[in-house]
């Protein structure tokens, strides 16, 4: 762990020593200030460290302005900028897919998130030691180190641990792996239906990346078909909220529109409610803040753009349950099931799958007579369950080929989803500037 790193953590040990006290009629907070490190080794403090480490995970994936679900949506092409370069908003070289060290605040933000996890599980163990796994927030813990080892993985070009040196970013998906394997251990031993659902679906998930599809498919099996599993945020304190929503639903902001993309195409074509959105008279603004400049996709100045909002985040009191961002779905490991019968040749079973879950959503079924048609259906059935949850940029560079299934997959998108067709391509986010300035063993990037 680097210095720079090191000083970040201050905030979040300060915060963890908040003292709420409460009486009948009197709601006082009183805030003590720093308070020891050694304090988060006792007992007590072990649920605030848990809690303080899925803030931290929050805030890499989607709290609190430009985050990995916001800004891994914009490459991912699941929102179209709308010319808002501000607060709650993505970068000019985010909306052309160049991602550069400079501007990847978002590793930052991700590999403090691990740290904080890591450390907070290796402080917590060590304090319980043979009693770890009776400790009620121990599967928790495990699923938070998965769950921000796999956000990491799915997002970043290649890694580095604590001030080491530049490993391969699939290192990630055997931390997570083991990490949810643990999970698991503790929530079955503690016979906790929910957890141990989350962990099976989340290390379903990262064995995809593994290229492990009989354990993937069989992990998947597990998984009620009705499953969710979500991270919370905060619907009151914007810096604890989601920023997706706070980015669109916001009068104020009019970051990020559905017009120009294949999720506006879905909901106008299906009214599919995983990917809806509205647009003027049912709301006033016709467009966006700003002018969309010349993206490098050849198309030069867009100009203005029209304003369609997504609603799957939503802020008013009528929607507070809208708010949370899902990890992990009965219905994603459907997809996990199907993807593993099309790689094994059975392109029928895999259809099947796909019209269980197009026919529980009210959407028409797909048809097709190829294995590669069915693989585009897979990709587009995936793409919508996991619209705008920081999860899409990850598959299409899993399907591209980054992962250990070096070859990628067949099955064309639509034109509106290309990634390929702007200035730059990149498709991960690289090692940040602040890593490479504080990291001794990695050498900065040329410029």
């Amino acid at each position: 762990m680097n210095s720079h790193r090191r000083r970040l953590l201050s905030a979040p040990v300060v915060a963890l020593g908040m003292v709420v006290s409460i009486t009948a009629c009197d709601l006082k907070v009183s805030n003590p200030g720093p308070v020891s490190d050694d304090y988060l080794n006792v007992n007590a403090a072990h649920d605030a460290v848990v809690n303080g480490a899925i803030r931290a995970f929050n805030d890499a994936l989607g709290t609190n302005g430009s985050t990995l679900a916001m800004c891994g949506a914009v490459v991912a092409r699941e929102w179209f900028p709308s010319g808002q370069t501000g607060s709650f908003a993505c970068s000019l070289q985010e909306m052309r897919n160049q991602l550069t060290p400079a501007g990847s605040s978002e590793w930052d933000r991700g590999q403090l998130a691990r740290w904080v996890v890591e450390n907070g599980v290796t402080r917590i163990k060590a304090a319980r030691r043979d009693s770890f796994r009776d400790y009620s927030m121990a599967a928790t813990a495990m699923l938070y180190v998965g769950y921000t080892n796999r956000m990491l993985g799915e997002h970043f070009c290649s890694t580095t641990s604590d001030g080491g040196p530049e490993l391969p970013f699939m290192v990630h998906f055997v931390r997570a792996e083991s990490a949810f394997t643990e999970a698991l251990t503790i929530a079955q031993y503690q016979k906790n239906a929910n957890l141990t659902s989350a962990a099976y679906a989340g290390r379903a998930s990262v064995r995809t990346w593994r290229g492990d599809w009989s354990g993937a498919a069989s992990d998947a099996a597990q998984v009620p078909a009705t499953f969710v599993y979500s991270t919370p945020f905060n619907t009151v304190d914007q810096t604890q909220s989601n920023s997706l929503a706070i980015a669109t639903v916001d009068v104020t902001r009019r970051n990020f529109t559905l017009w120009n993309t294949f999720y506006g195409d879905n909901y106008d074509q299906f009214k599919d409610p995983r990917t809806p959105y509205r647009k003027n008279p049912d709301i006033a603004q016709k467009n966006g803040l700003g002018t969309v400049p010349d993206l490098g996709d050849g198309k030069g100045t867009y100009g203005a753009v029209p304003y369609w909002q997504q609603r799957k985040y939503i802020t008013d009191a009528s929607a507070l349950s809208a708010s949370p961002i899902r990890l992990s779905t009965g219905r994603e490991m459907m997809l996990i099931s199907a993807e593993a019968k099309l790689r094994s040749g059975d392109f029928s079973g895999a259809l099947t799958i796909i019209n269980q879950i197009r026919a529980t959503v009210g959407v028409p079924l797909r048809t097709a007579t190829t294995s590669e048609q069915t693989w585009t259906w897979l990709k587009l059935e995936k793409l919508i369950e996991l619209w705008l949850e920081g999860r899409a940029l990850g598959e299409r560079r899993r399907w591209a080929g980054d992962g250990a299934d070096k070859t990628p997959a067949p099955g064309d998108l639509p034109a509106n989803l290309r990634m390929d067709d702007r200035t730059g391509k990149d498709r991960c986010f690289p090692i940040s500037l602040n890593e490479y300035n504080t990291n001794s063993n990695l050498t900065p990037p040329p410029g």
